[in-house]
């Protein structure tokens, strides 16, 4: 009877920690230079405020805050937050949207920023588990898979469905952008930049992306894509340079890149099929150096559209880590986020008239499902449907042939305190049995 006690006040304490509080928006006053300012907490990311070298930000709440999460305009700064005695970085990582977790709660806090910034929004929070759409990003030391999208937005239109297939199988998946949308003939619009990152945050995606170079410009030909990048000031040698320092930094098993036609034929989507190509005759090179980092050979290279070595992508399977969604769902759905983009035609493209498609295969032309093996150097697809088939994956020095889970339990979580509980509850429940067996022995 005492052990059913015992076990039953276990699970209590067990339930208690899986449901652990969540964290509540807190409101606050904002002053920059004793100054009030009602911009940073209006919910609008169209919105700024430009902080200027030397000045200070002083956030005051009559609640305890202990975690911020910072919008900015174009870029981020460095700088330096204070609050009880304390004082942390900030802006280190250059994450466009940046989470900050204080570890103490504060309500005086101060902010000053190395350089100047525009800041689109601040929020704070309560102590608990931030809210989903709160964007926790990480630079990983290794990814999986390296997905190059010309444009905010292509990685939710022509590889629909890609980036939440892999998340659900735990994989990391980097995308580089060639484009960037925050200089538009050099005309300043920073909003595609967060639909892009609020578009990859929706697909399950945390490895923060490699931003964009050249500004966004139409054209249908590879040569005039070039011509345009070179009076940007961005030669073709310039931009192999960062595309191999990235997959010499990252070392992906597989890249994936644009139709070499350019899917409906735009001219940068060309340019950036062709970029993928090149690469190849450069990341293993030893003659052409990168500081800080070594030749690399990736193991596969994909094409969308590719005409030899064909696969299919199945992204219509429900994802146990979506609520059961397909990956095209979902795809839909990240794309709702690049809210700019709706009126064109790309939206009728992917969810059909009056969002009257149910299923990709209903998407007749540039369909996502398609890609084709441009190169290998593990031999050719067999099953035809995976863009892992055949990688021989490196884990702790020891290699894995074919498409193993990477398990990642983030530390303080939910699923992490689930998995901690139920092992101390399993272990409490073996010492007391064991304890009971023994003293039967005895």
């Amino acid at each position: 009877m005492q052990i059913k006690k015992i076990i039953i006040i276990f699970i209590f304490l067990f339930t208690i920690n899986v449901n652990a509080k969540e964290a509540v928006e807190v409101e606050y006053t904002l002053k920059v230079n004793e100054k009030v300012f009602n911009t940073l907490s209006d919910n609008n990311y169209k919105t700024y405020l430009g902080i200027e070298n030397g000045e200070v930000i002083n956030i005051k709440s009559d609640e305890k805050i202990e975690k911020l999460y910072i919008l900015y305009e174009e870029k981020s700064s460095q700088g330096i937050i204070t609050f009880n005695e304390t004082t942390l970085d900030i802006g280190i990582n250059g994450f466009l949207h940046e989470y900050i977790e204080l570890k103490k709660e504060a309500t005086d806090i101060t902010i000053k920023y190395n350089n100047e910034v525009k800041i689109s929004e601040i929020y704070a929070y309560s102590s608990g588990d931030v809210p989903k759409d709160v964007q926790i990003w990480k630079k990983h030391d290794k990814v999986d898979l390296m997905l190059f999208s010309t444009h905010s937005d292509d990685e939710q239109l022509f590889f629909a469905g890609l980036l939440p297939t892999y998340v659900n199988q735990d994989k990391i998946v980097h995308v580089v952008y060639l484009v960037d949308h925050a200089n538009i003939k050099g005309i300043k619009n920073a909003s595609r930049l967060h639909e892009q990152l609020n578009g990859l945050w929706h697909s399950g995606v945390n490895e923060y992306p490699t931003m964009g170079l050249i500004p966004d410009a139409y054209s249908e030909s590879l040569q005039v894509a070039k011509k345009q990048a070179e009076d940007w000031g961005y030669k073709e040698e310039d931009i192999l340079k960062e595309y191999v320092t990235i997959i010499r930094r990252l070392r992906p098993y597989v890249l994936v890149g644009h139709d070499e036609a350019g899917e409906y034929g735009h001219g940068q989507h060309i340019y950036n099929s062709y970029l993928v190509k090149k690469v190849l005759d450069y990341i293993n090179n030893d003659n052409y150096i990168t500081e800080g980092y070594k030749p690399y050979n990736v193991q596969k290279v994909y094409l969308h559209l590719y005409e030899d070595n064909k696969i299919i992508l199945d992204i219509d399977k429900p994802l146990d880590k979506f609520n059961n969604k397909t990956a095209y769902d979902v795809a839909k759905e990240s794309y709702k986020y690049h809210i700019s983009q709706q009126g064109t035609w790309f939206t009728a493209w992917l969810n059909g008239n009056n969002n009257s498609y149910t299923n990709s295969s209903q998407i007749t032309k540039y369909n996502p499902n398609y890609f084709g093996l441009y190169y290998t150097s593990v031999g050719n697809d067999i099953n035809k449907n995976d863009l892992l088939e055949n990688v021989k994956f490196i884990t702790n020095d020891v290699t894995i042939t074919g498409n193993t889970e990477n398990i990642h339990i983030k530390r303080g979580t939910k699923e992490f305190r689930i998995v901690v509980s139920v092992s101390l509850v399993l272990i409490f429940i073996s010492i007391v049995l064991l304890t009971k067996f023994v003293r039967r022995k005895k």
